[in-house]
């Protein structure tokens, strides 16, 4: 039987900033697969857990092991992989959490800074056949075993990686805000602009603080077109070969996935 069609979902620590905050995850999750996909769910560690866990380290050590400090960070997308494996199992979902080894998401290059370059397509779609995957961000392994991490915002690039190599027809950035804007709605009076559609070299040189640059230029490279929008919407915005186009009004639609 032919399998379903692949929507890739990451959800950051924007919008997982608690353990209450699952529950709409799973909810967005549910939504999709009501509309025909099989889901794949990369996970970012929980509001400020890598920024915490950094923040022990330097209290112990003025200076790190790189190794041991990247399987130190990695310790919270590791964490919030088994939450959203339970709160989807809690749901009545049948869910299945593999971590880098297991979806053999190999890396090459330093233990804090790695490139991702190999994937074990045909096991997570031996997965994908009997319920959702969930794969924590930000991490790999190298040739030698060791933890390695994508860079900062690095579960973008896992999303983006995982979805290329599995030819997801969907990959959907989940962030704070609902899409790309001409300007950082935080620190612009009103609301400014919001694309519809913009080509992958203005997302890079305009979101660069929302989506990790090498994770955009990883999609210009190979063509692969993404979204990125709010929890919930109805909309967002499409990173492809562009035309770059505006929503023509400013108010953020969306969708009740509860």
């Amino acid at each position: 039987m032919p399998q379903q069609p692949i929507a890739v979902l990451k959800f950051g620590s924007s919008v997982l900033r608690a353990a209450t905050d699952y529950p709409a995850a799973v909810a967005e999750i549910q939504w999709h697969r009501e509309r025909g996909n099989s889901v794949v769910a990369v996970v970012s560690a929980l509001g400020d857990d890598t920024d915490n866990l950094l923040a022990r380290a330097n209290e112990v050590a003025a200076t790190h092991d790189e190794a041991l400090l990247a399987e130190l960070l990695a310790c919270g997308e590791h964490q919030s992989s088994i939450l959203m494996t339970l709160a989807l199992q809690q749901a009545g979902q049948v869910a299945h959490r593999m971590d880098a080894r297991s979806a053999g998401l190999l890396t090459r290059g330093t233990p804090m800074n790695a490139r991702p370059h190999s994937l074990a397509a045909p096991a997570i779609h031996a997965k994908l056949a009997s319920g959702t995957v969930v794969i924590p961000g930000f991490t790999g392994i190298d040739a030698s075993g060791r933890t390695t991490l994508l860079g900062r915002g690095g579960s973008d690039m896992t999303a983006l990686f995982v979805a290329q190599r599995l030819r997801a027809r969907r990959c959907r950035l989940i962030k704070d805000v609902d899409g790309i804007f001409s300007s950082d709605p935080a620190v612009t009076a009103g609301l400014p602009p919001r694309f519809r559609q913009i080509c992958w070299a203005d997302a890079e040189r305009i979101g660069g603080r929302l989506v990790q640059a090498r994770a955009v230029r990883f999609a210009a490279e190979r063509g692969y077109a993404f979204e990125v929008a709010a929890l919930g919407s109805a909309g967002g915005t499409l990173v492809c070969a562009g035309p770059n186009r505006l929503y023509r009004s400013a108010a953020i639609r969306k969708v009740a996935v509860g």
